[in-house]
């Protein structure tokens, strides 16, 4: 059953799949804008250590079960998304 007060809820956490170090990428520019807005987000990106301080998972997998996720914001290609969405 789905409780209308979990969907009422606003976001607050939100990993982002491919989430990039380059200032001039869409997904740098979408995460500065959540984080601006006061959400946090969780990196995810095998190829980097870190993005706005804070540490990047390789893997939607790999992020702490701890950690409640309310959102996955996806940045790869189309023919990826699908495993990613998977996982």
């Amino acid at each position: 059953m789905i409780d209308i007060n979990q969907l009422l809820t606003p976001p607050k956490t939100i990993a982002i799949v491919g989430l990039s170090e380059k200032t001039e990428r869409p997904s740098n520019q979408v995460a500065k804008y959540l984080t601006n807005l006061g959400l946090t987000i969780i990196p995810i990106n095998p190829n980097i250590e870190s993005v706005f301080e804070l540490r990047s998972y390789p893997s939607i997998g790999d992020i702490p079960k701890e950690i409640k996720i309310d959102i996955v914001d996806i940045f790869r290609k189309e023919s990826e998304v699908l495993s990613t969405i998977q996982e």
